[in-house]
């Protein structure tokens, strides 16, 4: 095991600088295994990085752990040891958050273990020779990196489609098909182009519905009158599709066909101009007022389609003013 010598005490000792931290974050972290939390209408950002809480609040255990066992232990024994309280006791809370109305989660429990080995990796408890402990260092590491990454393209997005703002989605920037639902039928492509060098391919399997979801954006569309996007049709007969907007509200009330905005549009060959007038989306629910100001989702799709199809998708922005020709 490798300690600096001017580490030892404070890192080792329960009352040491590291070991006070580490109590505290056990303190604050661990009933947010239970309560609180992001709901599924949360930025992603933030249901995206919560779930970091336990790289973090499992380090602080490792930390906790290793201040209570013996400075003798080999660096093996400390790893073998404070994983093995960690994949108990990461599992118990997997098991008792489904008491608190939560899935257990088998990824959250992997990533217990990761921060566990984090804070073993932090309290550089590695193999004695230099090859060793860069290997385990950097496996650790690289495991981090790839939990990390997605997270950091995320806000990237985000900060993008902030200062796009009011645009919605233009599909210049690769990043952007993460703000988009049904990935997998998606592509960023530049074959069909209405404003730009991008768009966005949507392929449409044979089915009851058939469509892509636009979900991530900015929510508040309180100043605005209008949607506009445009939608290309490569063949030769007209596609009909319709367009469905709907708030968080619509979320909580069993998403019911009279509580959201359905338009129904016609896709004729090459290009058309979707535009929506957001008076009609705020007055579209039957039993109340659309809320502007946490609009959720922009869905365009088709129903009982018999062979599959292609659609382009551009140029999504709100409009300040309401255009004299919608």
């Amino acid at each position: 095991m490798v300690l600096p010598a001017a580490w030892s005490k404070a890192l080792r000792s329960p009352g040491g600088t590291n070991g006070l931290i580490a109590s505290g974050a056990l303190l604050v972290i661990t009933p947010l295994l239970f309560f609180g939390g992001p709901d599924p209408t949360s930025p992603r950002l933030f249901l995206s990085t919560w779930s970091l809480g336990h790289l973090i609040l499992f380090g602080a255990l490792a930390v906790w752990v290793v201040h209570r066992c013996p400075t003798d232990w080999p660096w093996y024994t400390h790893w073998l040891f404070t994983l093995g309280v960690t994949a108990l006791l990461g599992g118990l809370a997997e098991i008792v958050q489904g008491i608190f109305g939560r899935t257990p989660s088998f990824i959250d429990w992997s990533w217990d273990l990761l921060g566990a080995a984090i804070g073993l990796v932090f309290l550089r408890i590695l193999p004695r020779n230099k090859l060793g402990a860069l290997a385990l260092s950097s496996v650790v590491l690289l495991f981090l990196g790839t939990i990390l990454a997605p997270r950091f393209l995320i806000a990237m997005d985000d900060a993008i489609a902030a200062r796009q703002f009011p645009d919605l989605a233009t599909l210049e920037s690769p990043l952007e098909l993460s703000r988009w639902r049904g990935r997998d039928y998606l592509r960023i492509t530049s074959d069909h182009v209405h404003d730009g060098e991008r768009s966005l391919e949507v392929t449409l399997p044979p089915g009851l519905y058939s469509g892509t979801t636009l979900a991530h954006f900015p929510r508040d569309w309180t100043e605005y009158k209008g949607l506009e996007f445009y939608a290309f049709n490569p063949d030769a007969t007209a596609l009909p599709v319709t367009v469905k907007i709907y708030d968080k509200i619509h979320d909580t009330l069993g998403h019911h066909y009279y509580d959201r905005y359905n338009g129904r549009r016609t896709l004729r060959p090459g290009w058309t101009r979707i535009f929506v007038d957001l008076q009609e989306v705020r007055y579209a629910p039957k039993a109340r007022e659309m809320d502007m100001s946490q609009i959720r989702h922009v869905q365009i799709f088709t129903e009982h389609l018999k062979t599959k199809r292609l659609i382009y998708l551009d140029s999504f922005r709100l409009l300040a003013e309401r255009p004299s020709r919608p």
